[in-house]
């Protein structure tokens, strides 16, 4: 397809729905620093419509695509029968570069939203004042950790509002821009504001006793022993960390591709020669973990039996349960969690490089990502000496007064006396 000059266009956005769905093909254009979409329009004339971005990512195709479709609103017009399930299905279709976690998190807002509030048949007839109401009907209710009739109840969080609203608002970016809805109505809600708890890297003992619980509990299981080391060494995602193929072990590096890591970006882990040596041993013939379906029955047998084939995801929760069982055998303990091993990574490479940047770069994620969710700044740097090295360069010479040969008395002030006694 070509644009409004003559020229292929360098992206595509689909617009209607069913049969009279179409492909229109739009390229960016720059003005004052800003990007602009020129595309033609239904009647076969050029336009041109200018964002509010500045970079090609995902915002500039998300304003790029409620450009055209708005231009096409009349000639093709948004569905509002597409219902919520087939919704969902499109957006996991033409946005192939969500991860499985992210479209599993969509899943459940939607859901989150609708058992909320009564909700129209369809995502692309909720109204911003029905958007602005789920945020008042979401905090007067409240939730069961358990699933007992009786089972305590808890106020629902703001933190957790805030986390849906955001959730929220990503989906129907997705959905206005595969022509699913007309606008976003998520954007006007307010979120609240709430004080980012961050929680401290697992100390050294913590996780030293981790690892010994582990060789005790399951003395005979390498497969186990061999993932957490990795995981510990690498901080990476589990869900990063289960999918990984055998051919990704090669040159005493673990690697993993763009498309599995969150950032897009590939990265490798250099290995310590014993556990790479390990890893190549206990690697299947695709994936790197796919013994572990031979492991379960040995080392924990389940009451709905093994799974037929290796799933990433089988190992992911074989993870969880194992550090849920630490936790439940020590319950005077502090609370350690897979995810603990990722911020300890990350705190403790900066620690060695000194550098929040380098530690990024390092573990595979931004560098906003680590100083905002991950990093345990009073371990990571020792501000102790901190100012043993900067004390000097701070304070001006000769400013700090000497002790040396002091006598007790204040210059420029009398000398104390007793009562009575002449000076």
């Amino acid at each position: 397809m070509l644009d409004g000059m003559g020229r292929r266009s360098e992206f595509y956005t689909t617009v209607g729905d069913g049969p009279r769905a179409v492909s229109v093909g739009y390229s960016s254009t720059e003005r004052d620093g800003y990007l602009g979409v020129r595309f033609v329009g239904p009647d076969g004339t050029r336009l041109e419509r200018m964002t509010r971005c500045r970079k090609r990512d995902a915002n500039y195709h998300v304003e790029a695509a409620r450009h055209i479709a708005r231009a096409y609103s009349d000639a093709y017009p948004a569905s509002g029968g597409v219902g919520w399930d087939d919704s969902l299905a499109r957006v996991a279709r033409g946005a192939a570069d969500l991860r499985p976690a992210t479209l599993k998190a969509f899943g459940k807002v939607a859901r989150v939203l609708r058992a909320t509030l009564p909700c129209p048949a369809s995502p692309a007839l909720v109204t911003p004042e029905l958007a602005a109401r789920f945020a008042g009907a979401f905090l007067a209710g409240t939730y069961r950790r358990g699933k007992a009739a009786g089972a305590k109840e808890y106020p629902r969080s703001p933190a957790t509002l805030a986390s849906h609203v955001r959730n929220l608002s990503a989906l129907w970016n997705h959905l206005v821009s595969l022509g699913l809805a007309a606008e976003n109505p998520w954007k006007g809600v307010r979120r609240p504001q709430v004080e980012r708890r961050r929680k401290p890297a697992p100390a050294d003992g913590e996780v030293e006793h981790f690892f010994g619980w582990l060789r005790d509990r399951y003395p005979g299981w390498e497969r186990l022993h061999a993932l957490v080391a990795l995981k510990a060494l690498s901080g990476c995602r589990t869900l990063d960390l289960v999918q990984l193929r055998s051919a990704q072990l090669r040159d005493g590096r673990v690697a993993w591709d763009a498309s599995q890591t969150k950032q897009r970006e590939g990265r490798a882990v250099l290995l310590p020669p014993d556990l790479y040596a390990a890893l190549a041993r206990l690697a299947g013939p695709t994936h790197l973990w796919e013994g572990f379906v031979r492991d379960l029955p040995v080392y924990r047998p389940g009451t709905k039996g093994t799974p037929a084939a290796f799933k990433p995801e089988t190992v992911y929760w074989v993870i969880g349960n194992v550090f849920r069982e630490y936790a439940e055998a020590h319950p005077d303990r502090p609370r350690l969690t897979p995810h603990a091993l990722r911020r300890r990574a990350i705190t403790l490479t900066t620690m060695a490089t000194g550098s929040v940047d380098a530690a990024a770069q390092a573990i595979g994620l931004h560098p906003a990502t680590a100083r905002g969710y991950y990093l345990d700044a009073r371990k990571a740097f020792d501000a102790d000496e901190v100012f043993r090295k900067t004390a000097a360069a701070l304070i001006p010479a000769h400013t700090i007064p000497t002790l040396s040969g002091h006598t007790g008395e204040q210059s420029g002030t009398p000398v104390n006396t007793r009562h009575g006694e002449n000076t």
